[in-house]
């Protein structure tokens, strides 16, 4: 009898750690914010975010990636393409700004006049895939649709934060 019980704690054991999903202990990209109970997203850092949409943007994917963003529990502020986006910027602290990579080179422009200015992150559509490492050697952060998934995009800008946060805090070295 208590050889059976042995056996059957042994093997409950085993099937207990089997169904635990170990993959990528520690790293904290690896499923961030993913919960399959809830079918939701719960970014590490919320953000205060800048969206500054591109040119010919359809209104209902306006609406579905601010909804995205509001979801995942960060604060997207929309501006139209030929908004202004200085004022923008000077009214409100944001943490990112998330810009198409045609205007991101003006975008720039402008955070490079502020002192602890939002990270940019910009969007690279399929068409331009070819500049891809030119992108993320000058912006680190970028956002391809024709390759991520939405929790992809997410993951990136929790990321952006991450670095974001890491560089504004005293005493921690990079």
């Amino acid at each position: 009898m208590r050889r059976l019980m042995v056996v059957a704690v042994a093997v409950s054991a085993g099937l207990a750690c089997a169904s635990v999903d170990l993959g990528a202990c520690g790293d904290k990209y690896a499923r961030v914010g993913l919960s399959s109970r809830l079918k939701g997203y719960a970014p590490i850092y919320p953000a205060s975010i800048l969206v500054y949409s591109p040119e010919g943007a359809k209104r209902d994917d306006v609406k579905e990636f601010d909804a995205l963003l509001t979801r995942a529990g960060h604060k997207p502020v929309f501006v139209p393409h030929g908004g202004d986006v200085q004022k923008a910027l000077t009214t409100a602290r944001y943490d990112l700004v998330i810009v198409h990579y045609a205007d991101a080179a003006m975008v720039r422009d402008l955070v490079k006049a502020m002192t602890g200015g939002p990270l940019i992150v910009p969007i690279l559509p399929e068409k331009l895939k070819k500049l891809q490492p030119r992108v993320q050697t000058d912006y680190h952060f970028l956002i391809t649709p024709y390759r991520m998934s939405k929790w992809d995009a997410l993951e990136e800008l929790d990321h952006a934060m991450d670095v974001r946060l890491k560089a504004a805090a005293p005493g921690v070295s990079k």
